[in-house]
């Protein structure tokens, strides 16, 4: 199993703030690229808050996940948190708090 993906379920019951999702799209946009996740996409996550049901097709999230799954375990460990909140909300399961 790769880091992400225990990281994901060991922290299963772990809560995220707005600002962790904002700062975690930021890091994937540094990380990746704008080529890798395509502007379209980016622009989207930036300008409408998550939660509000914006559409994101499954590639794209499967795209995301993957480039980062390839780095994660460089980062250190606020930046870990942030990633794993956009992993969860892109796969449609987090807790998020105001």
């Amino acid at each position: 199993m790769n880091p992400l993906a225990e990281d994901l379920e060991r922290y299963y019951n772990e809560a995220y703030y707005r600002r962790d999702l904002k700062a975690g799209l930021k890091l994937i946009q540094e990380v990746l690229g704008m080529v890798t996740i395509g502007g379209l996409l980016i622009s989207a996550l930036f300008v409408w808050l998550p939660g509000i049901g914006i559409p994101i097709t499954t590639v794209a999230a499967i795209r995301v996940i993957q480039g980062v799954t390839q780095c994660y375990s460089q980062l250190d460990a606020e930046e870990r948190k942030q990633v794993r909140g956009v992993v969860r909300w892109l796969n449609g399961s987090i807790n998020l708090l105001d």
